[in-house]
This record gives structure tokens, C-alpha cells and sequence, in this order.
């Protein structure tokens, strides 16, 4: 299962890359590459397989110790010397080796090895939740990068619309000008305009091109080639009612929500594992031992009971148990107060949600005043009822009608990403 896993993955990094050279990058894409290749998840994958291998180091606690030791000595005198008779002196021991082996298994270590592990498994599970919300954090700027490539397509869009319209009525102008028509202060007017169009395009062209190399860097694309699809904002999104999720049934899967739970739990094990550091422990082993002294070759074997209680450790363990609780009790605090703010923070993103559609739709609607407007000063324009600056004006307002029209799209798909990240609805 883990070689497909593997497998599955590499397809999708292949096709992802492919993706970014030869075609435009929908936002699904452009998510999974940044899920892949993204720095921020990178790092916390590994910080993923460092709690991996702490709870496996905790977990090797259960197994005997144990430890192998060797010694051996020569000396130019023995280590035992006494006289005979004053007439003569002996020495022994001179030269020595010694080894043994021992194994010792813990018994009762006061709660320490089996808290010890737990704490490691919940250290597992705070990291997959962080890396939960790293994951999270990438998609919501991934999001934001895309959404605004998009809005900034369609201003450009727009732009030329409106560059074309100008040019049209530069050269409607001229010819009346040459007709004595009007004065070259009209045509004056619809030149500046052109050229303000044409810094904005500059500005436009400039501020598309910055966005897709941040997004680039940030998925881990080439940022020569890369490039979004273009969705045009046609109509007015509707309010998501198939997304929305009471915050109550969205809590419990919540990864802050879980993160605090999490913390509740490790602080009261460590309470725990306090209190075992204060209790009587008890190990068993068995050793082989050989010695090999006065020319002679000993070995033996012996088993063994050790009991160690810390009469003196209550004097400062007894604070030490008092500052744990306390702890886990502050832990459980800011696990209701900070529940209820999670819980604020979703209906919030619903508000901004809703907020967000409303703006739209409203912003759609002042397109067809502002489209009916230009009409009508086209109308008059052409009538001689009304001045160049006039219909100049109109043609301002109704670009800028359709750019706060694509603003309030892209807040839209940018606040409905939001929400569904806050109801832990993407993964």
C-alpha cells in the first residue's frame, strides 16, 4: 500500500509539472503543487517523521537494557604484596580481566514508560494536525495568488475593451475635427484618455506577470512558463447554502479545535509522568559475569531485584506534581475559551461569505446602469447633446463598474475558500 501511495504521488507531481509547461494551471493544480513542493509543507512532513520516531524511541522503553562491559589490566607489580619473615616479599595480581553481560527489564517504573508513551503518540497526532493546518494555510494563499491573477486578466480584459472604444472615438474625432466640427481641444481630451489606458495597461501587464512568478515560487513551478486558466466572471455567484455546516458538527473536526483537546491530554500525562518520578520503581535483571585473575578462569551467573524509592524527592516532587495540575487545569481553560472563538471565527467566515456574495451581486447589478448609461451617452453624443468629457466619463464609469464587479468575484471565491477551510470541508 505504501509503494502505491508512493507511486500515486509521483503521477501526480509528474502531471503537475507537465501541467505547469506545456498548459494553463487550474486551481486544483496549481493546490496540489504547492501541497507537494511547498516549503512550509515540506518541513512539516518531517517534523511529521520526527514524531514518528520519538514515539518508536519511546516505545523501545518496554525492552530490556541491555549493556555488555569488559576490563583488563596489567601491572609491573601486584596489587596484593606481603613479607615472609622479613626475608621475603610476595606479590599477587598483577594482571586481571573481567567481563559481563546484563539485561535489565523495569518492572514498575511508576506510570513513567507507559505516560511516556502515550505523550509520544499524541506528539504523532499534534503533528499531523499541524501539518493539517500548514496544509491549509498553503491552500488559502494559493487561493488568494490565483483568484487575484484572475481579477487582474479580466480588468485587463476590460481595459482593452474600453482602449478599443477610445480608439474609436479618437478617430471619430479627427475626422470631425477635419470637418470643423469641433475644436482639437476634443480630440486633445480623447488622446490623454488613450494614454491613461495605456499606462494602466503597462501597470496591468506588470501586475500580472509579479503574480505569477509569486505563485510559481510558491507551488514550485518553473516561472517562465507558468500560467493560470482565465474564468471569466459572467454571472453572480449564489450564496453557498450546500456548504454551509453548523459550527457545532464543523468543531469536531476542527484542527485547532483538536490541537487544544491534544494539549489537554499532554499536559495531563505529564502530571502524570510527574507523579511516577516521585513513586517507587522496581527492575529485574540477570547478568553473566567472568573473571579471569591469579591464573585462574571464573565465571558466574546472577539474577537480581532492584527497588530504588525516593524518600527525598517528595521535598521538591510534591511542587513539581502541584505546577503540573495547575497546568493541565489552564490547559482545560483555554480548551472551552478557545473552543468558543473557533467556533465565533466560523460563523465570522459565514458572515464574510455571505458578505462577500451580496457585494457581488450588487456589484452586477450596477452593470446594466452603468452599461444603459454609456448607451445612452453614446446617444447623445453622437446627437450633439452631449460633450466628449461627458461620454468619456461614462465610459470610465462603466469600466469601473465591470473592475468592482470582478473584485467582489474574486473576495467571493476567496471568502468561500475561507469558510470551507475554517469547517475543515477541504483537505
Amino acid at each position: 500500500m505504501k509503494l502505491l501511495n508512493k507511486l500515486a504521488l509521483a503521477f501526480i507531481t509528474a502531471l503537475c509539472f507537465s501541467t505547469a509547461i506545456g498548459e494553463n494551471l487550474s486551481l486544483d493544480s496549481c493546490r496540489q503543487m504547492a501541497l507537494q513542493n511547498n516549503m512550509k509543507i515540506r518541513a512539516a512532513h518531517n517534523a511529521v517523521g520526527e514524531a514518528e520516531e520519538l514515539r518508536k524511541e519511546a516505545f523501545t522503553k518496554y525492552f530490556p537494557q541491555v549493556n555488555a562491559s569488559g576490563f583488563a589490566f596489567k601491572s609491573n607489580k601486584g596489587i596484593i604484596q606481603f613479607g615472609l619473615l622479613d626475608m621475603l616479599t610476595v606479590s599477587f595480581l598483577d594482571k586481571s580481566v573481567n567481563a559481563g553481560i546484563t539485561a535489565v527489564q523495569p518492572v514498575f517504573m511508576g506510570g513513567q514508560i507507559v505516560n511516556g508513551n502515550r505523550l509520544a503518540e499524541i506528539g504523532v497526532a499534534v503533528s499531523e494536525l499541524q501539518r493539517r493546518q500548514s496544509g491549509n494555510d498553503v491552500i488559502q494563499t494559493v487561493d488568494k495568488y490565483y483568484w487575484e491573477i484572475t481579477a487582474l486578466q479580466a480588468k485587463r480584459e476590460t481595459l482593452m475593451a474600453a482602449m478599443t472604444a477610445v480608439d474609436s472615438l479618437c478617430h471619430d474625432v479627427a475626422v470631425a475635427l477635419e470637418a470643423g466640427l469641433i475644436t482639437s481641444n476634443d480630440l486633445l481630451e480623447a488622446q490623454l484618455r488613450r494614454s491613461e489606458l495605456q499606462a494602466d495597461s503597462v501597470d496591468l501587464d506588470n501586475g500580472i506577470n509579479l503574480c505569477k512568478m509569486v505563485l510559481a515560487q510558491y507551488i514550485g513551478a518553473d516561472t517562465s512558463h507558468v500560467d493560470i486558466e482565465y474564468i471569466p466572471a459572467d454571472s453572480v455567484p449564489t450564496i453557498p447554502l450546500d456548504v454551509y455546516m453548523p459550527p457545532e458538527q464543523a468543531l469536531a473536526d476542527n484542527p485547532d479545535y483538536l490541537l487544544l483537546k491534544e494539549n489537554v491530554k499532554a499536559k495531563k500525562l505529564e502530571q502524570r509522568i510527574e507523579l511516577g518520578k516521585n513513586l517507587p520503581t522496581v527492575v529485574v535483571g540477570a547478568g553473566y559475569f567472568y573473571q579471569n585473575a591469579l591464573d585462574t578462569d571464573h565465571g558466574y551467573g546472577a539474577v537480581f531485584v532492584a527497588v530504588n524509592i525516593p524518600l527525598s524527592g517528595w521535598w521538591g516532587g510534591s511542587h513539581a506534581i502541584k505546577r503540573t495540575r495547575l497546568a493541565s487545569k489552564t490547559a482545560e481553560i483555554e480548551l472551552e475559551d478557545m473552543s468558543e472563538l473557533v467556533v465565533i471565527g466560523m460563523e465570522k467566515a459565514w458572515d464574510d461569505l455571505t458578505a462577500a456574495q451580496r457585494k457581488a451581486d450588487i456589484a452586477h447589478k450596477a452593470i446594466a446602469t452603468a452599461t444603459e448609461n454609456l448607451r445612452l451617452y453614446n446617444v447623445f453624443y453622437q446627437a450633439g447633446t452631449a460633450t466628449i468629457t461627458d461620454l468619456l466619463a461614462a465610459q470610465a464609469l462603466h469600466r469601473q463598474t465591470l473592475d468592482r464587479f470582478t473584485e467582489a468575484n474574486a473576495a467571493y471565491q476567496v471568502a468561500l475558500t475561507q469558510y470551507k477551510i475554517a469547517t475543515s470541508q477541504i483537505n
